[in-house]
């Protein structure tokens, strides 16, 4: 069997080597690190580690610290103590980092003032060595070195793009202004130290090289004036010659002389010399490093260990002074103690120089954070989320600032964003207006409903919305043209704005239809207005010196006890209108006066309804649906109705139930078929492309009434192809026992014709069942369109069903789209196929087909 070849991501490779090349930053800088004065190594190396921390998280940085501390305990003799500090250093950074992932300078500084320092400090107590100013001077530098690592690599993380993290937020100013006066401060300090540290040194080393060239002449001096027998002595190791030169030795100089050691031109040692109580050998002779200072001084270092403690200094290192004489060769130990405590003194005398460029930048900080961050911190919280609080017209509180140019910032927001709330108030005024009445219109309508709703429920208070239709007003338009029937409608909305006080809302909905919505008011109050607004539309109008008596048919639910959401309320105030219309002409209803009543009694509907049947009284009317992809309708959805004779139009929501329970759906669904299919042949008669019609078909026809069979048979009859008849189910039909139901749906759908699930996404379909139905597409149900956008929750559920349909292969129709934005909002999520009143209301089957002449078709 082949093998896979292993294959790395360009991203990966280029984390592989960004890890590698942190760690071998971080082993050079250990081996290499910056040497100051007085024994003072600077190092870098925790930079490196901890943006592997940042960069890679614990674990990967964990790896990386063990392999160079490692390396550098071994082969660079790293402190076993200074290597343990910086592991918890690591430690406590990662922690801190797993709860606050803004920064590691506060977890690094915490960790060197309460373990470091303390750490130190019983280092020297258990090796019993003397705590001075050197040692605090060199835990003060390495406090600054370890802070200013972390700072490093907390500015380079966050500055650095291709450091970052890509989901990270992105860069506060103020945090990066914080950040960068600490770096100034601390930088400021290791200058201080590399700048004074140097001229210590120098002094330091100037000094004993002068010392040291006075004693040496005093020494040459003395020497000059023995005899040979004398010099001869010495080469001889004369005690008392040699105790004449020792005494010469130790009062030659005024620095401490703690050993010398005197050395033949072969370069043997002749005799050591002791000034002090320290009899010690002179080990450093022969260990250490010898460095060269000048021809003839030189500074001794000991070898690092690996139990050094930072400060030690003063016992590592110290200067040896060669004097050549005329066969001899000395070498002098000076003590350099006295001038590293001096150098130490002047680099504390210094440090108020630090102290002071401080202060200086904290305050200049401080004025940045308090006149300009804050400034710009409060103008970015007052125009956060500005569009909203514009068009809600919440005030908007601009402050004074002292600083001119954002004062200047200040106003030119506050002058874009007056003339932006002017601008939007115009574009509100004229969306939100029917432009032929001054009237508020749909969208204005369907906006103020919800909070006229809402506000009533929440103050238990009273409203009341008044549907109002126009009676006799389609013969005005036909008589004296639309040109007469604007300037009625406009006529109409006059009288009605002059009855509509404060606290009414006026509205015309398209063509012959007004509403009035009334704040804060009761029943009887609502009965009295009703009245006077019935004769005032029974008052005749003046049109082109005709006068026009026309009316309105009234429908009125009252809030909250009607209903207590928009839709609800608006659904029985159409109620009550149509059955005001039903009663007669200028009538009004109340929804209230309607529970439990009908024109009809049960009967008497079931019998009116039969004999509708016999004398085909029924009749459909059409409501398009267009595909917005091709620009135009496509097919039509037929509706039933009923206009009795005598009572005039029976609405649905009183006769389809009647027929379910009488057993008359049957029947009722033969009638809407074969005039369904007469339609199709008048229309194919008139155009070379007949639109498909859909009919709706309930549960019980096609469980008891064998609709598959009766459609087959009508098609037969009329020789209509199933191409042009789709039928629509609602999901409720799957309640409970489908089997039946979906046998019926198969012998449908063998036979050609379209299904379609009606008012998807409120009844009792799947996902499983989707794979079970015999469907071809679905019927978005008009809930999620409505409003749809002003919430963009409904927005996201509108795309998912968009998206479930498309991975199901089926087609979706886009129900109750009212308002420009909410066909665009669906053609932008893929729902092409669109019905509502925006595109056209259920018409009769002349305007449909005065509607396809229009278009083209």
């Amino acid at each position: 069997m082949a093998m896979v070849p292993f294959k790395l991501s360009k991203e990966r490779i280029q984390q592989i080597l960004a890890y590698i090349l942190l760690g071998a930053a971080a082993l050079l800088s250990l081996a290499y690190p910056f040497k100051l004065a007085l024994g003072i190594d600077l190092f870098i190396s925790s930079v490196f580690t901890l943006l592997t921390l940042r960069v890679f998280g614990w674990k990967p940085a964990l790896a990386q610290f063990l392999i160079v501390h490692a390396a550098g305990v071994n082969a660079f003799h790293e402190p076993l103590l200074m290597a343990a500090l910086s592991l918890i250093e690591l430690a406590a950074a990662a922690l801190w980092l797993s709860r606050r992932p803004d920064g590691i300078l506060i977890p690094t500084i915490a960790v060197w003032l309460a373990i470091g320092i303390p750490a130190i400090l019983l280092g020297y107590r258990l090796s019993e060595e003397e705590i001075g100013p050197l040692l605090m001077l060199h835990l003060t530098i390495r406090v600054i070195n370890k802070s200013f690592n972390a700072l490093v690599a907390d500015i380079c993380y966050k500055s650095l793009p291709f450091l970052r993290n890509r989901n990270e937020s992105r860069i506060r100013l103020s945090g990066m202004l914080l950040e960068l006066t600490i770096f100034s401060i601390i930088g400021s300090a290791f200058l201080f130290v590399l700048n004074t540290g140097k001229i210590a040194e120098q002094n330091m080393t100037a000094s004993i090289q002068q010392e040291a060239d006075a004693a040496a002449a005093t020494i040459r001096d003395s020497y000059s004036h023995w005899t040979e027998e004398e010099r001869q002595a010495i080469q001889l190791r004369s005690l008392l010659q040699l105790g004449y030169l020792s005494e010469i030795i130790r009062t030659s100089t005024s620095i401490a002389t703690e050993q010398a050691a005197l050395f033949n031109e072969q370069g043997m040692i002749i005799r050591s010399f002791h000034f002090n109580e320290d009899t010690q050998p002179v080990d450093w002779l022969t260990e250490g490093g010898w460095n060269r200072v000048s021809d003839s001084l030189y500074r001794w270092e000991r070898f690092d260990s690996l139990y050094d403690l930072p400060g030690s200094y003063l016992r590592n290192t110290f200067f040896i002074y060669e004097l050549k004489l005329s066969g001899l060769i000395i070498y002098v130990h000076l003590s350099s103690e006295k001038y590293i405590q001096e150098a130490v003194l002047y680099y504390v005398s210094q440090s108020f120089n630090v102290l002071y460029m401080a202060l200086t930048i904290g305050l200049f900080s401080l004025f940045l954070h308090r006149f300009i961050l804050l400034s710009i911190r409060r103008l970015v919280n007052i125009t956060t989320d500005l569009p909203q609080r514009m068009k809600s017209g919440r005030q908007i509180d601009w402050f004074p600032s002292n600083i001119e140019e954002i004062h200047l910032l200040i106003q030119n927001i506050s002058l874009v964003t007056q003339q932006l709330k002017q601008m939007l108030g115009e574009s509100k005024e004229q969306a939100n207006l029917d432009m032929l009445t001054g009237l508020a219109n749909r969208r204005h309508f369907n906006e103020f409903i919800v909070e006229a709703v809402e506000r009533a429920v929440a103050d238990e208070s009273c409203a009341a919305l008044m549907f109002i239709d126009l009676d006799r007003f389609k013969p005005v338009n036909d008589k004296y043209g639309h040109a007469a029937g604007d300037e009625l409608l406009r006529q109409v909305a006059g009288r009605l704005s002059a009855m509509s006080g404060q606290g009414t809302f006026a509205a015309r909905l398209g063509g012959d239809e007004f509403v009035l919505v009334i704040m804060d008011t009761n029943p009887h109050a609502t009965d009295m207005l009703a009245f006077k607004v019935r004769e005032a539309l029974e008052t005749p109008f003046e049109i082109d010196g005709h006068q026009l008596h026309i009316g309105g048919s009234i429908g009125i639910a009252m809030i909250p006890s009607d209903g207590e959401d928009a839709d609800t309320v608006v659904k029985h105030a159409d109620m009550a209108m149509y059955a005001a219309k039903q009663q007669r002409d200028g009538a009004y209803r109340f929804y209230a006066d309607l529970k439990g009543q009908s024109v009809f009694s049960k009967p008497e509907l079931l019998a009116e309804l039969k004999m509708a049947l016999d004398n085909k009284e029924l009749m459909l009317h059409y409501q398009p649906i267009v595909d917005l992809a091709a620009g135009r309708i496509v097919k039509v959805e037929a509706l039933a109705r009923w206009q009795h004779r005598e009572h005039g139009w029976i609405s649905p929501l009183e006769f389809i139930p009647a027929a379910e329970k009488g057993g008359l759906m049957g029947r009722l669904g033969e009638h809407v078929l074969i005039e369904a299919c007469n339609q199709i042949m008048a229309w194919r008669d008139l155009h070379d492309q007949p639109i498909s019609i859909t009919i709706n078909l309930s549960k019980s026809q096609l469980a008891k009434y064998e609709a598959a069979a009766c459609i087959e048979r009508v098609l037969e009859e009329t020789g209509i192809s199933p191409n042009f008849i789709e039928v629509e189910v609602t999901e409720e039909v799957f309640a409970e026992d489908y089997e039946p139901l979906l046998q019926a749906l198969n012998r449908l759908k063998r036979m050609g014709i379209r299904i379609w699930l009606d008012d998807f996404g409120t009844g009792y379909s799947s996902l499983h069942m989707l794979h079970l139905l015999p469907i071809d597409g679905l019927k978005l149900d008009r809930a999620f369109v409505h409003r749809l956008s002003e919430e963009p929750a409904r927005l996201a559920t509108v795309r998912t069903i968009v998206a479930l349909a498309r991975n199901q292969g089926l087609a979706i129709i886009g129900e109750g789209v009212e308002q420009p934005e909410e066909e665009a909002i669906l053609l932008e999520s893929g729902c092409t196929l669109q019905q509502g009143y925006y595109h056209g209301q259920p018409m009769t089957a002349m305007q449909i087909t005065e509607k396809l002449r229009t278009a083209g078709r």
